[in-house]
């Protein structure tokens, strides 16, 4: 293998590097974006973006979720074995 070789694998290791750097948010605001957010009510199916979540007297819900209580419909938290929130 010539230096030219090294020269030329070196550069593109670089120049990808370099990209994956400049996009770095764009990577991991789209990785964060495919968590499930944290809602405490049982039995949500939604799974709506995390961090747009709502906080409505201590509990945390998703926005399906918070328009559910908002029509009157019963919410249950999701509880451990000891009746502690999960998280």
């Amino acid at each position: 293998m010539t230096p030219a070789f090294w020269a030329i694998l070196i550069l593109s290791i670089a120049i990808v590097v370099g990209i994956i750097w400049r996009h770095r948010y764009i990577f991991l605001e789209e990785l964060w974006s495919k968590l499930p957010d944290e809602c405490e009510v049982e039995g949500c199916e939604r799974k709506g973006v995390r961090g747009n979540e709502n906080i409505v007297k201590g509990i945390i819900m998703c926005d399906y979720c918070n328009s559910k209580a908002m029509k009157g419909h019963p919410i249950k938290l999701k509880r451990k074995n000891n009746g502690t929130r999960t998280e």
